[in-house]
């Protein structure tokens, strides 16, 4: 799996890549939805700590959309994983 590198420009909108993740129909493409989320909310809170204002709003949010991601992501390992044992017994 290779690892997504994004601008300073797009990594700002952290929100819209946790939408987009959250909100993915197609479960082949979740994975690659949910990496990009977490890399955008990794550096968000990267140029958060450089910054002199404390945000703790924002703060708070990222740390809740990860948590969230990570249990999406538990998900859809389960998932995975049961379909292949599913279709291994058919």
């Amino acid at each position: 799996m290779s690892v997504l590198f994004l601008a300073s420009s797009t990594y700002t909108n952290w929100k819209g890549f946790y939408v987009n993740a959250i909100l993915e129909s197609e479960v082949a493409q979740l994975p690659h939805r949910i990496l990009e989320a977490e890399n955008a909310i990794a550096l968000r809170a990267k140029e958060l700590l450089q910054e002199s204002e404390v945000n703790i709003e924002e703060e708070l949010s990222s740390n809740n959309a990860m948590y969230f991601l990570c249990i999406l992501r538990g998900m859809t390992d389960y998932d995975f994983l049961s379909a292949a044992e599913y279709a291994k017994a058919a």
